[in-house]
């Protein structure tokens, strides 16, 4: 697309102000085209978060082999979670990189959505998307979120990985049946009155001890009120969707669960959290590779 490659993405800075806004331009319409939910197939990387950490984006497309280098095209299909921008210090160079791959290669890397694009959080710090755009391009910063904005609501909201991996930010849709979602607007996911949808980009999974108390009181989800959007499901939630739409697997990101790597949830899914050292927690960096009966674990830990 124009003047970017995703080496200069990675390691030139952020681009001047007309080629990201021209870039900006070209990946909106590329987007309309993009249905909410996509498929693709096999061995299959999964990025979690990398909020505004281009370095670990760019250590997830190497580690696991999804490209050779920076400079060379991916030869294996990927999907990015989401959550591109905030908290770190590189949120425009992070989710233009996302974006510029799934636009530049759409048969083999998918850029889903999170909760931080849908829509941008408006972080009174300088981490932010908003407070990044207003340090480096102070006269068009406005202009600039807004087309960030624009480009955000037409995401795809998941990716369904070899017909039987749900590949999503946060968690299943509160419906059981994708069917009853897959031709609803994708602005609808950020409507906070059409639960059902939302819940894809809020949604978490519960704890062991959250798992046993819903069990107890023969509940399969509730409210997830620290996020006051979404739910927080258990594993027979979890197992309902997955085998009511003929699915085995969910891998979903939103959450630093620990230093070392993806979680496991009853079998079912894994959370996958792309951004090391987080929060300056020491965690490590990993992905996800889902394809036949095994997923490969590609972690790597926080660089000095």
């Amino acid at each position: 697309m124009g003047l970017l490659s995703l080496s200069s993405i990675c390691n030139g800075g952020n681009p001047d102000f007309k080629t990201l806004r021209t870039f900006l331009g070209e990946a909106k319409e590329h987007f309309k085209t993009v249905k909410p939910f996509v498929e693709l197939s096999g061995n299959v990387t999964v990025a979690g978060d990398t909020h505004g950490q281009v370095h670990d984006l760019r250590r997830a497309l190497l580690e696991s082999g999804v490209c050779p280098s920076v400079d060379e095209e991916p030869i294996s299909p990927m999907v990015f979670l989401g959550d591109y921008i905030d908290r770190g210090p590189q949120s425009i160079q992070t989710a233009v990189a996302a974006l510029y791959m799934a636009c530049e290669h759409p048969d083999r890397v998918v850029a889903l959505a999170g909760n931080h694009e849908r829509p941008v959080f408006d972080y009174n710090r300088p981490t932010c998307l908003p407070g990044e755009l207003r340090a480096a391009y102070p006269e068009d910063w406005e202009d600039l979120l807004q087309d960030f904005r624009d480009v955000f609501d037409e995401l795809p909201i998941a990716a369904i990985a070899n017909k039987d991996t749900f590949c999503v930010h946060g968690g299943p849709p509160q419906t059981t049946q994708l069917d009853s979602l897959v031709d609803l607007p994708k602005a609808t996911f950020t409507d906070p009155a059409q639960l059902e949808a939302v819940c894809c980009l809020w949604s978490d999974p519960a704890s062991p001890a959250q798992d046993a108390i819903l069990k107890k009181e023969g509940i399969r989800a509730v409210f997830n009120t620290p996020r006051q959007a979404g739910l927080v499901y258990g594993e027979e939630y979890l197992r309902d969707f997955l085998e009511a739409n003929g699915l085995r697997h969910l891998v979903r990101g939103h959450q630093l669960l620990s230093l070392d790597g993806p979680v496991d949830h009853w079998g079912l899914g894994t959370t996958v959290f792309t951004a090391s050292n987080y929060g300056a927690s020491g965690n490590a960096g990993s992905t996800v590779t889902v394809g036949g009966n095994a997923h490969k674990h590609t972690v790597w830990r926080p660089e000095e």
